[in-house]
């Protein structure tokens, strides 16, 4: 073989190597969509699917511990400093206070950044991993827990935070403290809520919340205030490959 055929053949072997190379990297990668339903009091801002590093957008899992001590893994969708927004129907929600009873809205209706934390455990220290569920397969409370959290647009200011979990005692959260002095919703509450997250198909997880929260919300003095929240919320999370 002349050398020049040679030469012209090993490019073409290199070429192909790594076109293939390339091609499976990009089909073992997976993009990963959120669509929010837009039926519930949590609807979107309608500006279609929500995506990772679009528009500031981050998708994906966190590692939650405490000091050394690896915890959970988070499944996080993150919206805090970007352009992207949920609509909050706080008006339209049923709101309750310590003591359960009905008052009006503490928080008016309008677009806000959130951050929505979803874990699921099977036993302390011991997480589940969403994404290895079977298809058809459900997690539920108390298994599955998440925690809503509001800021507003502009500045990205923590406004509300909502858990079906109180933290007891003194917590940080987006870097400010505030007590908690229950350990848990009320039992009344606690036995009207439906937390569901199902391996629809390969490619679909889809999260359905309708049920009261803890929720606090910034005062006019800067402080937490406490109340109960009944918030619904529908989204189906989609993982497909690149190719």
């Amino acid at each position: 073989m002349k050398k020049a055929n040679l030469i012209a053949l090993i490019i073409i072997l290199v070429a192909a190597t790594f076109s293939i190379e390339i091609y499976l990297i990009l089909h073992n990668a997976l993009l990963t969509s959120i669509v929010v339903a837009d039926d519930r009091i949590v609807i979107s801002d309608g500006r279609g699917p929500y995506k990772p590093e679009v528009d500031g957008v981050f998708i994906g899992k966190i590692l939650a511990g405490a000091g050394d001590l690896f915890v959970s893994e988070i499944f996080v969708m993150d919206m805090n400093h970007n352009s992207r927004s949920v609509h909050m129907n706080f008006t339209q929600a049923r709101w309750k206070d310590g003591n359960l009873k009905d008052v009006p809205s503490r928080l008016p209706s309008k677009n806000y950044e959130m951050a929505l934390w979803i874990l699921a455990v099977d036993e302390p220290f011991k997480p589940l991993d969403l994404f290895m569920m079977n298809v058809g397969e459900k997690y539920t409370a108390p298994e599955l827990r998440i925690l809503i959290i509001f800021g507003e647009p502009d500045t990205g200011a923590l406004v509300n935070l909502n858990a079906i979990r109180e933290m007891g005692g003194l917590s940080y959260f987006y870097d400010i403290l505030f007590n908690s002095t229950a350990s848990e919703l009320p039992q009344s509450l606690r036995d009207d809520i439906h937390i569901q997250l199902t391996r629809a198909s390969e490619e679909a997880w889809v999260l359905d919340v309708d049920g009261w929260f803890a929720s606090y919300h910034l005062s006019s003095l800067g402080d937490f205030l406490e109340n109960y929240i009944r918030l619904s919320l529908n989204l189906t999370i989609y993982r497909n490959r690149v190719i």
